[in-house]
């Protein structure tokens, strides 16, 4: 497979059999004059591949409405930059994220200009270090501490690994979080994590969190928040919990069944693709009936990115025919499933179990980093194919200008391990209305 990092107008003419000057001075990165669709075949044909979001992160680079005003932000254990997000819409300015994993941190950078990203080791930074380099007070720590001890697909593979899950040092991240409050001071901090935090181990974990903040000027507010309930399409829950220094009261978002966003109202405006597609910035498509929930999401440049996705298993793709919306492939008529030759590939149930063709008219199952693996339990509602990059940070309501950076494993890890901005939105406003009392 040849790899380019850059096609000039010679190139493209070239592969497209069109005379340079009807391209004029476009590049293959302006689509202004090209038909994509033949592109992209022509693209296959000569073995190429070729992804917009590798080859041209110049072009990639999200405008920015800097608020000047806005509470200066940390983003602890950062990742993509989900809940960086969800409060730069809410007014917070986003000054500094840390995180571990470099293209993680990548694309924390390219989506957070205006933010100093650190990739680094949060158990190895100098704090005083990151304080001069910061060179602003911290006015709000906020972040999402490794979670795999606490949820029950991260203590399935640490079984299965046969390691010890309470030796496992993630269990105590949670006390970088809190060094990290202890140090900077800030006005309030948020932490998010899996319902598991609150639970695990008899709550002794959750309790010993709590109690560090005792004799502190820290009042402490935590809840399980749904995020279909708050405008999200996906049935997610999540803990939520919220420090405020000097602070009387906190009020999460409420939420309501009446918020929720249908897989259909998230996703069907989006190009239309094929799993091989590998051209990820794309026009959007001509859609007249727009849902409110995809005018929130669409950006003013009328191009869409990461709109690609993984190639299915020719047998999986045959057997994606027969599944209903919300419907696993074992549970699809028996007698039908005998004649599939992906029912001869796996002796396990439990992978039949898991491929599964997403919901209509209902919110999606949540959308984990498991997705990076295999996509199968993402089957598009109408295709034959799994989700897109693009469609799953959709689920997730990341805004359509967010650019995930890496290759196609990673920017659906960086997706499924975020948290929902439109939620971190929704708790930085409560944050917000009380800061500013």
């Amino acid at each position: 497979m040849k790899k380019i990092d850059k096609l000039g107008i010679l190139e493209v003419s070239n592969l497209l059999d069109i005379d340079t000057t009807t391209l004029k001075r476009s590049t293959l990165a302006d689509f202004n004059n090209i038909d994509i669709e033949s592109l992209n075949k022509i693209l296959k044909k000569k073995n190429y591949l070729y992804d917009f979001a590798r080859s041209h992160p110049e072009d990639l680079i999200p405008k920015i409405s800097k608020d000047p005003h806005g509470l200066n932000v940390l983003d602890l254990y950062c990742g993509a930059g989900g809940l960086s997000s969800g409060f730069r819409q809410s007014g917070f300015k986003i000054v500094g994220g840390i995180e571990k994993i470099p293209i993680y941190a990548k694309t924390h950078d390219l989506n957070f200009p205006e933010a100093k990203t650190f990739c680094a080791d949060i158990n190895n930074l100098d704090l005083n270090e990151l304080k001069r380099r910061l060179n602003k007070n911290i006015d709000v720590i906020i972040g999402g501490p490794p979670c795999q001890t606490f949820s029950s697909l991260g203590r399935g593979k640490i079984r299965s690994l046969k390691r010890n899950i309470k030796d496992d040092v993630r269990n105590f991240e949670y006390m970088n979080f809190i060094k990290y409050v202890d140090f900077f001071k800030p006005k309030a901090f948020v932490m998010e994590n899996v319902p598991g935090f609150k639970t695990q181990y008899e709550g002794k974990i959750f309790d010993e969190f709590l109690s560090n903040f005792k004799n502190s000027s820290y009042s402490i507010f935590h809840s399980l928040i749904s995020a279909s309930n708050n405008g999200i399409p996906q049935n997610r829950k999540r803990l939520f919990v919220v420090g405020i220094r000097d602070g009387t009261g906190f009020q999460f978002p409420s939420g309501s069944q009446d918020l929720k966003i249908t897989v259909d109202e998230a996703i069907s405006d989006l190009p239309s693709i094929s799993d091989d597609w590998r051209i990820s910035k794309m026009k959007y498509s001509k859609f007249k009936q727009l849902s409110s929930y995809q005018i929130l999401l669409r950006n003013s440049s009328e191009y869409v990115y990461n709109n690609i996705c993984r190639i299915s298993n020719i047998h999986a793709k045959r057997a994606f025919k027969f599944l209903k919306p919300s419907q696993r492939l074992s549970e699809i008529d028996q007698e039908v499933f005998k004649t599939l030759e992906i029912s001869k590939l796996f002796k396990s149930k439990i992978i039949y179990n898991r491929i599964r063709r997403l919901p209509v008219d209902e919110p999606s199952w949540t959308v984990v980093a498991h997705i990076g693996i295999d996509g199968y339990e993402y089957v598009h509602p109408y295709f034959e194919r799994t989700l897109s990059v693009r469609e799953a940070a959709r689920l997730q309501s990341f805004p359509d200008n967010f650019i995930f950076l890496g290759n196609m494993r990673e920017q659906y890890l960086q997706v499924g391990n975020a948290v929902p901005p439109l939620l971190a939105k929704k708790i930085a406003q409560s944050l917000s209305k009380e800061l500013s009392k």
